[in-house]
């Protein structure tokens, strides 16, 4: 090259800093400290447990918000742990820092990268990354690949002027660059800010626990309403319902996770630092412990990195060869290991001077040069020169000899034609054969011999002959490394040669891009590929490979592409970095199972009690010292533990199918203990939750014993030292009333203990199952995936029949249920009838179907219900039907919650206030829509794939057994119709829509048959055991009320009359009229009274058609059917003002209680309420469930109707039902009316004003 300037002064470099003109880019080896900070403290989910523990602070005591302390600590260790490791990365990130040599006054000078300015004079030879853009200014056989920021894969030689971007490397020669563009202007800056405006693809570990956790964020919504519903409806206040529901919803948050993972992640950066591995993502430690083929390049990982020449053979009497050999060596201005070893055993060169020169390339496989006077010399591998010379089979013989040898062989031939580019000359002349030898690594067979025990494929892919790479590779100790195979006869397109890939293990003669090819093959096998590289001709590999590892000795193009340095530049390294990586991912997977099976069978649990309505069995303290004692402090040793088991793909499948059937069983187990210990046992609610606690507690520690397998005497302990803190803090009184855990008494223990040793015995059955399950072959290419239209059409041909009447079901049931919740809402007159059947039904009530309807009933309280539920889902999770168990527990718990919901949004009042809490609201009908969903949600499953009897019995038995629940929620008084109507109505099109959805994906055979059998002994078994504990105190619970009591004359003028009905009830939960009259009379003496005065009987059933019995009946005037209660008015009369024919006085009056007549003949007589309205007549067989009064005044018709009877007395209603009305003055008129006989015989009605109505 020409001489070179001195490039810039001092001064001029100062200048240059001082205006901003330097290359200071951020170079981020992990994240800032206000990233740190976010990312621990700043997630949704300490945002939700932070609420939650500001809402346990204001309603309840502090000691259960102990996790907000926990949320506290974790976060602060979180931001230490990660802030000391990054610190850490940042210092040996700095050690090794690449370097570039530039050239300042004069002197040629290396300087960090971030120390170059414009205009600085960089050197760059083969090997070299471009860090910054620039111009060439001087070139010596300079050839750049730009194939990373271009695709171009053929490189481009640089002639000076050319413009060089940074991102690029040299690949062949070298030269000179003025620096034109640095910092945040160069090209692969500004590449790399448009690439970070994309998501970078996350690894398997923080995809799958973003997946995790995005599974619970849908979960956590749906329970967290179910459960304050629940508390709510069962009668708690709101501070109990938020901090019973706080516990529960704390519970279900793995808050602890993503902790897990960045701090485990960071310090293992940090110890793989210590091990001689600078990881530069750290996603790429996870890959590296998931590694299961290693691609390596012979040179530098199984040999020494420098080979030593041993001889040259001379194939003729050409005494220029040593001189030809020694001259073109040194012309090549960039040479590589091989070049310097063959120069070094040269000896001095002659000075030859080369008129053109071509520098050697890993794509070219040879060096050559035009030296004038002395013809042109080219020095490469033989296969590659052979093919332009006119040789004998024998110089090819012994080639192969020498490679099979294991050296490595070149070929030195000349030829009288000069260089043109960077073709080869013809007639090549074969002048010498150059030996060099390769000492392999004393500590290469025990690194091989270590991933040969690991189950990690060796696959040894370099330039060299075939049969010098085989011979190396079997020196090494590779298993399979028979022939070599020649990747120039390898096929090209992927399929075939991802066939070769796998049964191959030595590949020789591999071109650059044929070495990224070769790891794409194995990628789309399912493989997880590493591959180790030091030079420019392993740049594509790195680039496509899972984890590229660069040589710390290796060319700085390489370490910039790849996301792990060796540092130290040592093969054997390699062994205890991947034992590292895969104890921190082994370790993040074990303790992702306890907080994963923490949050299951937490929401299993908070499902359960909702459906059962019962209160949550743990206080948000007790789930903080359950998960101190299961997760935190053993989750601590867990990440200690060394682990040398290669990492799997399907991280959430692994974790699922262990926590799902561990959690579920941990859930039902502890649900179990504590609904006996409630309803068998005979204990409090203090002592039930205790033991749910024991039983909890004694489940987690098993599992926690199972992820510690194999079991050691550090690992027993450790469970057994959680026993003991358990133990003690139950015995010390302190810490019990701390806790709020109760002693208890033995028949509660022996239960306790005998659930916990069941469900450990089906744990060891679950795990069992689990470990036998392999992981399941990963796809060279993923299905093609249906849209929703093409999964419609398709069921569409599967059912032409079903899908039409399961649109008109849901189109049905949605059209019932939004127009029953209509009327109700708006109270419209048509829900009289609701009133009518309650009526109806109330009278024709007997003893004997008294008893058999609450069994009927009964077979829908969740008592009975529940089991089925859970054992239907225990069936799927141990089948790993993981679609049913979701549709399943979506179908109940989805339910579940809209029901309590409008419960809580309605509050309807039932027909009979028989219980308090949940069974004091009635809209909708909880039972009949648990019924629906369980059995008929359920008979659709079974019937998938059964024949047409089978289903035909399945269906038949759930329609009877949804039918006699809902009937038997009417005849016993307990719903309206309307709230029955409205939770089948529900129900049908809430299983509707879930099964259409089910049956768009291919449906998996559940074992129905089996399943079957199962459900009738759980249904048996639960019903049997629930009717015989709770039948009688049922039967006795929805007995018949009677509304009628009896009072005494004084009692009732005095105040009794107060505790009637203020008002006439057509439509729940509204007072159409106030009751403005009480009478106490028999009805015949009311009739006599009433015609005497005037008044006139109505008697139809359809209209009241009023006349004077001169009169016919039909053609009076007639007055609205109108109801109290569902029942019809037991007395009707009317009265025609004078000079008003077309406006009619109406008294209705219905029962309400008896007066008692001490000492009179009458003994008792019924006490009537009614009302007086002034009507419009209506037309005859009118039925109306409208008032037709001509205006408001309920006071004035009163007031006349009273005039007419003297002995009335007026009181005064001052409650809220008279100030509903606003021209109603609250007089309630009270009459008693007895028949008194004369000394004739002649019997006279009698109204008596004073107290005794005698």
């Amino acid at each position: 090259m020409a001489d070179l300037p001195d490039g810039l002064s001092l001064a001029e470099v100062a200048e240059r800093r001082s205006r901003g003109e330097i290359n200071r880019v951020r170079r981020q080896t992990s994240r800032s400290l206000g990233e740190i900070v976010r990312a621990n403290v700043f997630t949704r989910f300490n945002a939700l447990l932070g609420a939650l523990c500001a809402v346990v602070l204001a309603v309840g005591p502090w000691q259960d918000a102990l996790f907000g302390g926990v949320l506290i600590t974790n976060s602060l260790i979180g931001i230490v742990q990660e802030w000391r490791a990054k610190r850490q990365l940042d210092r040996l990130a700095l050690l090794h820092q690449p370097h570039a040599r530039v050239r300042r006054a004069g002197q040629t000078i290396e300087i960090p990268l971030d120390d170059i300015v414009k205009d600085d004079l960089i050197a760059v030879e083969r090997g070299d990354q471009i860090v910054v853009d620039g111009l060439v200014c001087a070139a010596n056989g300079l050839e750049i690949d730009e194939s990373l920021l271009t695709g171009e894969s053929e490189p481009q030689t640089k002639a000076p002027d050319s413009e060089l971007l940074s991102g690029s490397f040299v690949v062949a020669g070298q030269g000179w660059v003025r620096a034109t563009r640095i910092g945040r202007e160069a090209w692969a800056h500004q590449l790399a800010a448009q690439a970070r405006r994309f998501v970078a693809p996350q690894s398997e570990l923080s995809a799958g626990i973003n997946r995790m956790l995005r599974y619970v964020g849908w979960v956590i919504v749906p329970l967290s309403a179910l459960m304050v519903a629940t508390q709510l409806l069962r009668g708690a206040s709101l501070n109990e319902a938020l901090l019973y529901s706080a516990g529960g919803v704390a519970g279900m948050v793995p808050e602890g996770l993503v902790l897990l993972t960045s701090v485990a992640l960071a310090i293992g950066a940090v110890r793989l630092a210590q091990r001689g591995a600078l990881m530069q993502h750290l996603p790429a430690i996870e890959t590296l412990a998931r590694v299961d083929v290693l691609c390596l390049d012979k040179t530098g990982t199984l040999t020494e990195g420098e080979p030593a020449m041993e001889r040259v053979e001379l194939l003729g009497a050409d005494p220029a060869a040593h001189d030809a050999l020694a001259a073109l060596v040194r012309s090549d201005p960039a040479p590589n290991a091989t070049l310097r070893a063959v120069a070094a055993g040269c000896g001095s060169p002659p000075a030859w001077h080369a008129a053109h020169a071509v520098p050697f390339s890993s794509a070219r496989k040879w060096a050559g040069a035009s030296f004038a006077g002395h013809g042109t010399w080219v020095l490469g591998a033989p296969d590659v020169l052979l093919g332009g010379t006119a040789t004998t089979d024998d110089l090819r013989r012994t080639v192969s000899d020498h490679a099979c040898e294991g050296r490595r062989v070149l070929l030195l031939a000349r030829s009288d034609s000069a260089l043109v580019a960077d073709r080869l000359p013809d007639a090549l002349t074969p002048v010498a054969l150059v030996l060099l030898a390769e000492r392999i690594r004393a500590d290469a067979q025990s690194s091989v011999a270590y991933f040969s025990a690991q189950g990690v494929s060796l696959k040894v892919i370099s330039g060299d002959h075939p049969d010098t790479a085989a011979q190396v590779a079997r020196r090494a100790g590779i298993a399979g490394a028979g022939a070599g195979i020649d990747a120039r006869t390898l096929p090209e397109s992927a399929g075939p040669l991802g066939d070769v890939m796998e049964r191959e293990t030595v590949f020789g003669r591999v071109s650059p891009t044929q070495k990224a090819e070769m790891v794409a093959a194995l990628r789309a096998r399912g493989h997880v590929v590493a591959m180790i590289g030091d030079g420019v001709n392993d740049l594509l590999a790195l680039k496509e490979a899972d984890i590229g590892i660069a040589m710390g000795g290796g060319r700085g193009a390489a370490a910039a592409v790849a996301q792990a340095v060796l540092t130290d530049s040592r093969f054997a390294s390699l062994p205890s970095i991947v034992n590292e990586g895969r104890r921190v991912i082994g370790n993040v997977e074990r303790v992702a199972n306890l907080f994963v099976t923490k949050t299951i069978y937490v929401m299993l649990l908070a499902f359960a009690v909702g459906v059962a309505d019962l209160a949550f069995p743990f206080l948000p303290r007790h789930l903080t010292l359950i998960g101190s004692l299961t997760i935190g402090i053993p989750a601590f040793f867990l990440s200690l533990e060394p682990t040398a088991e290669r990492a799997r793909r399907g991280f959430v499948e692994r974790v699922l199918r262990f926590t799902v059937p561990a959690g579920g069983l941990a859930a039902i187990a502890t649900f179990a203990a504590y609904s006996v210990t409630l309803a068998y046992l005979g204990g409090t609610l203090g002592q039930a939750r205790s033991a749910a606690m024991v039983t909890l507690l004694g489940i987690a520690l098993w599992i926690v014993a199972l992820l510690m397998r194999p079991l050691t005497r550090l690992r027993v302990g450790i469970v057994a030292a959680m026993a003991v803190s358990f133990a003690l803090v139950s015995s010390a009184a302190p810490l019990r009333a701390f806790f709020r855990l109760e002693l208890l008494p033995l028949r509660i223990w022996l239960g306790a203990i005998g659930t916990v040793v069941l469900a450990c015995s089906a744990l060891r059955g679950v795990t069992a199952r689990s470990d036998a399950i392999q992981e399941p072959p990963v796809p060279c290419a993923e299905p093609p995936t249906l849209s929703a239209v093409h999964a419609l059409l398709a069921l569409w041909r599967r059912h032409k029949t079903l899908i039409p009447i399961a649109v008109l079901m849901f189109a049905g049931s949605a059209w019932l249920f939004l127009g029953v919740l209509e009327d109700v809402l708006s109270k419209d007159p048509l829900m009289q009838a609701d009133l009518i059947v309650y009526s109806t039904l109330q009278h024709v009530r007997t003893p004997p179907f008294d008893a058999w309807m609450t069994a009927m009933s009964e077979l829908g309280d969740a008592a009975v219900v529940l089991p089925i539920v859970l054992v239907v889902l225990s069936w799927f999770v141990w089948h790993r039907r993981w679609r049913a168990a979701i549709f399943w527990l979506a179908a109940v718990g989805g339910a579940e919650v809209i029901v309590k919901l409008l419960k809580l949004a309605l509050h309807r009042a039932r027909p009979n206030p028989f219980a308090s809490g949940v069974e004091s609201f009635s809209f909708p009908s909880s039972h009949a829509a648990l019924a629906i969903v369980t059995y008929g949600f359920l008979a659709f499953l079974l019937c998938e794939g059964q024949r047409h009897r089978l289903r035909t019995a399945i269906v038949l038995f759930a329609a009877v057994a949804v039918s006699l629940i809902a009937a038997s929620r009417l005849y016993l008084g307990v719903h309206w119709v309307s709230d029955v109507a409205a939770g089948l109505s529900f129900g049908l099109a809430w299983i509707t829509v879930l099964a259409i959805g089910y049956s768009l994906q291919l449906i998996e055979p559940i074992g129905a048959k089996r399943l079957m059998g199962l459900i009738a002994l759980t249904l048996l078994a639960g019903a049997s055991l629930h009717i015989a504990r709770r039948h009688a105190a049922d039967v006795a619970l929805y007995r018949p009320v009677e509304r009628i009591e009896r009072v005494t004359p004084a009692e009732w003028r005095g105040g009794a009359w107060r505790m009637l009905s203020p008002g006439r009830v057509a439509v729940v939960g509204r007072i159409d009229e106030p009751f403005s009259v009480q009478w106490a009379a028999t009805a015949r003496t009311i009739e006599r009274v009433m015609e005497a005065n005037g008044w006139q009987a109505a008697r139809s059933n359809l209209a009241w058609p009023a006349a004077p019995a001169s009169r016919g009946v039909w053609a009076a005037p007639a007055i609205a059917l109108e109801f109290h209660l569902g029942a019809a008015p037991a007395m009707a009369f009317v009265h025609i003002p004078d000079g008003a024919r077309d406006t009619l006085l109406v008294l209705r009056l219905w029962p309400a209680a008896e007066l008692v007549l001490p000492g009179s003949t009458h003994g008792t007589v019924p006490i009537w309420t009614g009302t007086v309205t002034r009507e419009l007549p209506a037309t005859g067989f009118a039925w109306s469930f409208s008032v037709q009064s001509i205006d408001e005044d309920f006071a004035a018709p009163a007031a006349a109707f009273a005039r007419q009877f003297t002995g009335t007395q007026g009181v005064t209603r001052d409650d809220s039902a008279s100030a509903a009305f606003r021209h109603w003055d609250g007089r309630v008129w009270l009459l008693c009316t007895v028949i008194l006989r004369d000394a004739s015989g002649n019997q006279t009605p009698q109204h008596v004003p004073d107290g005794t109505c005698g």
